[in-house]
């Protein structure tokens, strides 16, 4: 029953390091998306 326990907790810490990696990602991505856009608009409007 220990063994048992020992290995969902594992399974729990390595689900939420990998659910964190993904937020990670998908925030980097988003933020460098609106980075892109911004200075596409800002290009944009002064020239």
């Amino acid at each position: 029953i220990t063994l048992m326990n020992k290995s969902n907790e594992s399974i729990k810490v390595e689900g939420s390091m990998y659910n964190s990696i993904v937020a990670t990602t998908l925030f980097v991505a988003l933020f460098w998306t609106i980075v892109t856009l911004l200075s596409w608009l800002i290009r944009n409007v002064l020239v």
